[in-house]
């Protein structure tokens, strides 16, 4: 089936790139109204449920906040298959910072940076504008099952300068920071027990501490990011001033420090657009006992 599929999808990338941004905006959001329609309903319930308890919202707001996260991979998706026709110049008119020198100022340090960031607006779209823009941008994603959808989402990803790695490969992360990469880590989903137990939102949960363990591990600044969609179909590249993890003789202390840190940061980020954060994964599946 995906023999099938690649070529297809990369037929799509390559039409939609020809379309103006303002249709190719109206098809993505088509696109997305039908993923809502088809999107199970026992999914649709879990996600509303932890969105009406994490905002403490209504049954109203909380459904509203999760169908319009779902509706939004409609864009992103062709967004995304349309990356290797995606220039600097075209980026820019897209995407705007704010913060861009925090990022400049950790860069300076010249240990590389650990970029906190999670499945909050476009995702793949910051890490673009962080590859076209110059950096050393690496993205670290899980591998896919099916090896020629991997192979595609690293052509992607490559066309727009952004180096892929997976989650095994720490040594590959440790190495590239090194090197005065910026190393973007997604840190919101759930972490199962290999992650810090605490609480997300007031509710028991298992959360990554890659971000802090690896910046503690090569001494390398932290910056929160996100990239936040506007009414206008552009975006504002967010981020946040420069962290750095203590390296006190409490390993352990020092990263759960961090990582609380990290995690209040991003309940703020999620509470402000809830809209904008990936609900549908069912992120408190895992919870530590006894908390």
């Amino acid at each position: 089936m995906a023999k099938i599929a690649v070529p297809l999808l990369k037929l799509i990338g390559r039409a939609v790139s020809f379309l103006p941004r303002s249709v190719q905006l109206a098809l993505g959001r088509g696109l997305g109204q039908v993923a809502w329609l088809v999107t199970p309903q026992w999914r649709k319930k879990m996600a509303i449920d932890n969105a009406q308890f994490a905002l403490q919202a209504t049954r109203a707001r909380a459904e509203a906040a999760v169908k319009a996260s779902v509706v939004r991979f409609g864009p992103m998706i062709l967004e995304v298959l349309g990356f290797t026709s995606l220039t600097k110049e075209k980026m820019e008119r897209i995407v705007k910072w704010e913060g861009r020198e925090h990022i400049d100022a950790a860069v300076a340090e010249g240990k590389g940076v650990v970029m906190a960031t999670a499945h909050f607006g476009n995702w793949e779209i910051l890490a673009a504008a962080m590859g076209l823009s110059g950096y050393q941008s690496v993205a670290v994603g899980r591998k896919q099952n099916n090896p020629d959808m991997d192979r595609l989402i690293r052509e992607l990803r490559n066309a727009v300068g952004v180096h892929v790695t997976y989650k095994t490969g720490v040594l590959e992360m440790a190495r590239m920071l090194g090197q005065g990469h910026v190393v973007g880590l997604l840190m919101d989903q759930d972490a199962g027990t290999d992650g810090l137990a605490t609480h997300f939102f007031n509710k028991p949960s298992y959360v990554p501490q890659g971000p802090a363990a690896l910046a503690r591990l090569k001494q390398a600044p932290i910056v929160p990011c996100v990239i936040i969609d506007q009414a206008d179909g552009t975006y504002v590249m967010k981020c946040w001033p420069v962290l750095h993890v203590a390296r006190s003789s409490d390993k352990e202390q020092d990263i759960r420090q961090m990582t609380e840190r990290l995690v209040r940061w991003l309940e703020e980020v999620i509470s402000d657009r809830p809209d904008l954060w990936f609900w549908l994964h069912n992120r408190w599946k895992t919870q530590p006992p006894g908390m």
